[in-house]
């Protein structure tokens, strides 16, 4: 399972170089959202990339990747939630496990980034008020307190394909 999951990052990895030196890649780009890439990995920060999958009536995964560089990998993880299959709630336990991973490793200088675009907004304007999701968006708000230095940020899917890949 390492081997594969190894042979997907260095995948992804020569993806991303591709990606970047092909000059046609921002016409398939809605244009509301071009430029949306990960923020650079200052020195010291660790850069968590997280994201959810359902399946269909079974449930649903949740993956995080951390990294130090661009392709460094520091760790993964990933969990299965029985029944659990919508994809706004998958994406808010992908963030909140990462959070929660990341403070019991003491790991507390992360960016976040997804492609989850509405819960990085409402992250980010503080907001747990919405119906289905608010007590995982108020335990978020308190993980985040906890962290020494923490940003959210939204990035298009196809930057976001190592934690897709764990999810699944």
């Amino acid at each position: 399972m390492v081997l594969r999951f190894q042979t997907q990052v260095e995948e992804w990895s020569s993806t991303q170089a591709a990606l970047a030196s092909s000059n046609d890649r921002r016409a398939s780009v809605p244009p509301g959202i071009r430029g949306h890439t990960p923020p650079p990995i200052s020195p010291g920060t660790v850069l968590v990339h997280f994201d959810g999958a359902t399946k269909t009536s079974i449930g649903g995964g949740v993956g995080f990747v951390g990294f130090s560089g661009p392709t460094t990998i520091l760790f993964a993880f990933g969990k299965f939630y029985d029944y659990m299959i919508d994809a706004f709630i998958i994406e808010m336990l992908a963030l909140r496990d990462a959070l929660g991973w990341c403070l019991s490793n003491s790991i507390s200088n992360v960016s976040f980034c997804a492609d989850a675009h509405v819960i990085i907004q409402m992250i980010n304007r503080k907001d747990s008020s919405h119906v289905l999701g608010g007590s995982l968006l108020a335990e978020i708000q308190v993980l985040r307190v906890s962290m020494q230095r923490v940003s959210f940020h939204f990035a298009l899917r196809k930057y976001n394909r190592a934690a897709h890949i764990v999810a699944k």
